[in-house]
């Protein structure tokens, strides 16, 4: 590689190439020299020339009033290359200092690809530490993943680090008394009879909340504090029974008894609203309920999606907010596979499938601040409406 293409790729411009290449064939030499030795514009090389004292590699002296210019010893270049690193580790002191202060990172994953390395940080655990994934029905099916699972388990095992994973009911009890069968690994069916449609995983400092499909999805938050609600969450779930309830009149009182247990000005949160666009009735008990959350003060904090914007502004309307004073809406990035939503308010949360429909409650604080936490991080994130 010539001399010319290695000082590029250090980071150097075409111009200071030249000038400084033309110094080690020139030696000591006047801009004027310079300029008719590179056939650059003198402002160019000029320009070069400050870059190039700047990075110390090369030296002015006045003679009569005339600057003559000169490189140093090539070893200069590696002088510079410390310096660089130096800086960088200041630098990234500095970063991580501040990461640790705000204490949270989110970033949206694509596809398989993205999920994969989501999972392959866990790998990064100290030895003995767990792995909690609730859904795995759906992160198992993956079809990209398939082959990925199967060396990741590998390297999971030989790290020495657990994994606890909740199944869906429709999962083969074969796959679940297979996963049991393997060292630091446990497997449980969820404790209620459905089919969980997204799925969270975490593990150290790390929450992922994902939604399959054919183009995979995955939030991911750094924090220390909602990984640690959601852990809570999770153990909870994996040694605790709960309520479940269907049918329309579990929507009813469901949603009538969360707007009752609410004063005026009160909030209540939740994950993935929809408008309940399903048929004529589920539409009239909405646009109902909310005209009487409206008229009773409550306030509703809804993370939904761009579809279903312009419904809900059309029926918080009808319910007598039309300014969205205690309607507010901020937008969700992904669109879940089908009807679901979390409520969750006075320390209370309600799981929500709406094509059927299925409530279940959790009324522990674990579970509630758990999922608060992770509501929190994503409407920080959000645009609102």
């Amino acid at each position: 590689m010539s001399v010319d293409s290695l000082l590029l790729k250090l980071g150097f411009s075409k111009n200071e190439v030249k000038v400084y290449v033309a110094l080690f064939d020139l030696g000591k030499a006047r801009a004027g020299e310079i300029i008719k030795h590179t056939g650059l514009h003198r402002n160019l090389v000029y320009q070069s020339i400050k870059k190039l004292l700047e990075k110390q590699l090369v030296s002015k002296t006045l003679a009569r009033g005339v600057a003559r210019f000169e490189a140093h010893n090539p070893r200069a270049l590696i002088e510079l290359s410390d310096r660089s690193r130096a800086l960088a580790s200041d630098a990234a002191k500095e970063l991580q200092t501040q990461q640790e202060r705000q204490g949270r990172d989110i970033k949206i994953l694509e596809g398989a690809d993205g999920i994969s390395r989501v999972v392959e940080e866990s790998l990064e655990l100290p030895r003995g530490e767990s792995v909690y994934l609730f859904g795995g029905s759906h992160i198992r099916n993956i079809p990209e993943l398939q082959s990925y699972w199967r060396g990741y388990q590998k390297k999971r095992l030989a790290a020495g680090i657990k994994l606890k994973t909740f199944y869906d009911r429709a999962t083969e009890k074969e796959v679940v008394d297979r996963q049991n069968l393997l060292a630091r690994t446990e497997a449980k069916f969820l404790p209620f009879g459905i089919e969980s449609p997204s799925w969270f995983t975490t593990f150290g400092d790390t929450l992922t909340f994902g939604v399959p499909g054919n183009d995979p999805l995955a939030f991911q938050i750094k924090s220390k504090e909602a990984a640690e609600s959601m852990r809570q969450y999770f153990e909870y779930l994996w040694s605790q029974p709960i309520r479940v309830e269907k049918g329309e009149r579990a929507l009813h009182d469901a949603f009538y008894g969360m707007a009752d247990a609410l004063k005026p000005g009160e909030n209540y949160y939740v994950f993935g609203a929809t408008p309940g666009q399903m048929n004529r009735e589920r539409n009239e008990f909405f646009d109902a309920y909310h005209a009487y959350r409206i008229k009773r003060g409550v306030v509703a904090n809804l993370l939904t999606y761009k579809e279903f914007v312009e419904k809900f502004k059309a029926r918080m309307k009808h319910g007598g907010d039309p300014e969205l004073h205690i309607s507010h809406m901020r937008l969700f990035s992904i669109t879940p596979p089908r009807h679901m939503q979390i409520n969750l308010y006075h320390e209370h949360t309600v799981m929500i499938l709406t094509n059927e429909p299925i409530v279940i409650h959790f009324d522990q604080p674990e579970v509630y601040h758990g999922f608060k936490h992770y509501f929190d991080e994503l409407w920080s994130q959000a645009r609102p409406i």
